[in-house]
This record gives C-alpha cells, structure tokens and sequence, in this order.
C-alpha cells in the first residue's frame, strides 16, 4: 500500500487534489461509458478491500459513492452498496445494487459466497479454545480456522472457557483410567 505522500504525488500527476475528487470523476466517466469489466480501487482500502476515499479526514467507501451517484441519491444507513461481481474492490457502478443487509446476504448464500466459512464440529471448537488460551487473537483464530469472528467472540466468552477447562480436565482424566463411557 502506498504511502500518503505516494498517493497525494499520484493524484497531483494525475490532475487531482484527493481521492474523493479522483474517485467523483472515475465513477461519472464509467457512468457516461460503462464497462463490463470490475474497475478496482487501488488507494486505501478497508482489511475486508473495500476502497475508501478521503474527504476531510472522512472515510468514504468508493463502493457506496459509486452507487448512490449511478441512483442520484443517498442510500440511507439501511441500504447497502450490493455487488454483482463479488469483488469488494470493484466500484464500477454497473456492478452494484442496492439492499439491505438481509438481501445482501440472501444474494451472498445464493452465490455460495457464505460458503467459505467451514462447519463448526466439536474438534473445531476446541481448536478455538486451544488457540486462544494459547494467546493469538480472536480475528487470527477467526482468519486462521474460517469461522466467522462472532462465533470465535461466543465460544471464547469465560462461560466456554470454564466449560471447556473442565471437559478438557475429564477428557484427560478419562485417558489416564481407559473410560471411554462417555465418548
């Protein structure tokens, strides 16, 4: 990722004063002649990739902007900024629609996009506990075993942990006698 100073030199060589401004005349020329193709936004970026252009110390998201300047007004906090192409990154107007969060996932389930976060199993469960009683983070355990960040924040409340700690305990106390009663 570029540095400011980067970025402030790119968009000055490129005509521009900020990414806002750079982003408003990206979006009206692919609004005046659309691709087909997903145009990816190559400044600053959130950790989930969506672009985010800067207008006074203001995040915007290059995705929602595109959008609500192709509808010609605000979507409001309860529409979202849809895609068609999936592609966090793309902000091409003609790949977005708007919806709520409820339709956003719907068309992410449809699209097998919900997918790519794996079965919770016990063995699983416990490779969550693992992990973090062993120190790493709730979003690299989230990241590392794909399973999504509420449900490692759940099973790492202090309830689990104690339940864990004593069904581990048994586990192992199991091993050493050779009770396999309760498996």
């Amino acid at each position: 990722m570029a540095t400011r100073y980067e970025t402030a030199e790119r968009l000055k060589s490129l005509g521009f004063t900020s990414t806002l401004e750079f982003l408003l005349s990206k979006i009206n020329e692919l609004i005046a002649t659309p691709v087909d193709e997903c145009v990816e936004w190559d400044f600053a970026r959130t950790k989930e990739g969506y672009g985010l252009a800067f207008d006074k110390g203001r995040a915007i998201r290059a995705h929602r902007l595109a959008l609500e300047v192709k509808l010609g007004y605000p979507l409001g906090a309860l529409k979202e900024a849809c895609h068609t192409c999936d592609n966090p990154k793309c902000f091409n107007p003609g790949h977005l629609f708007s919806g709520t969060k409820a339709q956003n996932m719907i068309d992410m389930t449809r699209k097998g996009r919900m997918g790519r976060l794996e079965p919770l199993t016990q063995a699983r469960r416990n490779a969550v506990l693992d992990a973090y009683q062993l120190g790493f983070t709730k979003s690299l355990i989230s990241e590392w075993l794909r399973i999504d960040r509420a449900t490692v924040a759940r099973l790492t409340s202090d309830i689990n942990i104690d339940i864990y700690a004593k069904l581990s305990k048994e586990d192992e106390e199991d091993a050493n006698t050779g009770d396999v009663s309760r498996g």
